[in-house]
């Protein structure tokens, strides 16, 4: 069994509410990128896709596909789209979860459209549970890059996705957060330093690039809560 592996969870063709770039082809200019920065990372890849898109239809996705670098994954689509996003990507993540369960002690999971340019680093060690940011106040967890053991996953989140539903103000990220506020610390770790994301957020279509000196800032505060025991932010800035 391996350590770890890396899952890129990707909608080509989107359905749903509140999602903020439609457009396919620019989508796939985005996967295409993003893909194409993860490839050099030493662990195997898995590109899990939910509307039905081929990598044929991408000349650098099929040559990934025909060398054996990248595993494809298509999943039918989700019965339930009005139901958002999050529900959708952890439906999808479910199966893809149970298909490698075997295969892999742990996985990252990215939002594939994210270029998470210290995910290696953010990868090297795998978590007692779950390597996760946590906000209090807002009272979410962030989905977009997390490290997970796969028998925690299927332990604690099997199926969490059928509690989320977009227009009701329900988005899997408040659905996570309330899935590990009773767990125990140990299983419930932040990152040790912050995930640098580059690319556009799919719900509100800004930059994932966040300004250096809160960089700086939310890192220090990283150093504070593990000196003090704390498994989630408290301050938001």
């Amino acid at each position: 069994m391996k350590s770890t592996c890396l899952i890129i969870t990707a909608t080509v063709n989107p359905r749903g509410p509140h999602v903020a770039e439609q457009d396919a082809r620019v989508r796939l200019a985005a996967y295409e990128k993003a893909l194409f920065h993860y490839v050099s990372l030493p662990v195997d890849i898995i590109f899990a896709e939910n509307s039905g898109f081929e990598p044929a239809d991408s000349e650098m996705m099929h040559a990934w596909q025909k060398t054996g670098r990248v595993r494809f994954l298509s999943v039918e689509p989700s019965l339930h789209p009005e139901r958002g996003k999050g529900y959708q990507e952890f439906e999808m993540l479910d199966e893809v979860v149970e298909s490698i369960s075997g295969n892999y002690e742990s996985f990252a999971k990215v939002t594939g459209r994210y270029v998470v340019r210290n995910a290696e680093v953010l990868m090297q060690s795998v978590p007692a549970g779950i390597r996760v940011d946590r906000h209090r106040k807002m009272k979410v967890a962030i989905t977009g890059f997390f490290h997970c053991r796969t028998d925690f996953y299927r332990q604690h989140l099997l199926g969490c996705y059928r509690e989320a539903h977009d227009d009701e103000g329900v988005f899997i990220e408040h659905v996570l957060y309330h899935k590990l506020a009773g767990l125990p610390d140990f299983q419930v770790e932040l990152f040790g330093q912050n995930p640098d994301y580059r690319g556009v957020s799919g719900s509100h279509g800004n930059s994932m690039q966040r300004h250096p000196l809160k960089m700086v800032l939310r890192n220090a505060e990283r150093k504070l809560l593990k000196w003090t025991g704390k498994q989630e932010f408290m301050v938001e800035y």
